[in-house]
């Protein structure tokens, strides 16, 4: 599947592939469960997520708790963009339990800030994993 097709079932977008050295991530929203893999580098990545954004936000009343996993390789205005939209919607919804964890590259200095800064400015709990 790719990032044109949406999988309204599972609201899974394409796993990583290569269009014009442009990278898609791999994004999916199931059952209480998003995760967001890889490299963001494609234009066409906002209105990717913003769809899956707001399925998440739509399905949000169906779950008490929530598990977000974000794995990233770099870091990008798309990216940034991205990451600020998700967690100004967490912190909007506090009546919800998040459990977020935020998988990075020890040596990837740029994505620990980042998430360290998002982190205490939606005032979140995310857990982080140094590989």
């Amino acid at each position: 599947m790719n990032l044109a097709i949406q999988n309204l079932a599972s609201n899974t977008f394409s796993p990583l592939f290569n269009v014009d050295k442009l990278m898609y991530p791999f994004i999916q929203y199931e059952n209480g469960r998003l995760e967001i893999q890889g490299m963001i580098n494609h234009p066409a990545i906002e209105s990717c997520f913003n769809q899956v954004l707001e399925a998440f936000e739509n399905d949000l009343n169906n779950h008490n708790v929530i598990m977000i996993e974000l794995t990233l390789d770099a870091l990008n205005t798309p990216t940034l963009k991205m990451l600020f939209d998700l967690c100004k919607l967490l912190a909007d919804n506090r009546n919800k339990e998040f459990h977020i964890q935020w998988n990075v590259s020890k040596n990837n200095t740029a994505l620990i800030k980042t998430g360290l800064d998002l982190n205490e400015l939606f005032g979140l709990n995310f857990q982080f994993s140094y590989e």
